[in-house]
């Protein structure tokens, strides 16, 4: 793995961070007023659009250039409902049922959905479609 690989991978892996608990965060130090909820709001859509970037700059170091943006917000959303689903697996064993499994559902239908998508876009990328 190259250099470049390595620190887009180490970027994707702070922000998936960051962007994972931001919420919490809020959720501890809620805004006393609007400007401070406007700032957590702007740092948050910073640090999403940090992830996009730093997953469509991989890819494109992977050498995929058909419809980067897609193909990258297709694995980010691919990647995240893998998360969902471990969280509804994790909330169904240890506190609610009733809550965790329609959750692990319907994230795996979506998940299902996102890996299509990057499927299909990745099939369309082999079979030499040109971006425009």
């Amino acid at each position: 793995m190259t250099r470049k690989k390595v620190e887009a991978v180490v970027l994707i892996v702070f922000f998936t961070l960051i962007v994972i608990e931001s919420p919490r965060t809020a959720q501890l130090h809620p805004a006393k007023d609007t400007a401070e909820a406007i700032g957590q709001l702007t740092a948050i859509l910073l640090f999403v659009a940090g992830l996009f970037y730093s997953v469509r700059w991989y890819m494109k170091l992977n050498g995929h250039t058909y419809k980067l943006s897609r193909q990258a917000w297709a694995s980010i959303l691919f990647w995240y409902s893998l998360l969902a689903i471990l969280i509804g697996l994790v909330m169904m064993v240890s506190s609610s049922f009733a809550i965790g499994a329609p959750m692990a559902a319907i994230w795996a239908c979506l998940g299902f959905a996102f890996w299509r998508w990057r499927g299909r876009l990745r099939c369309a990328e082999a079979n030499g479609a040109i971006s425009k």
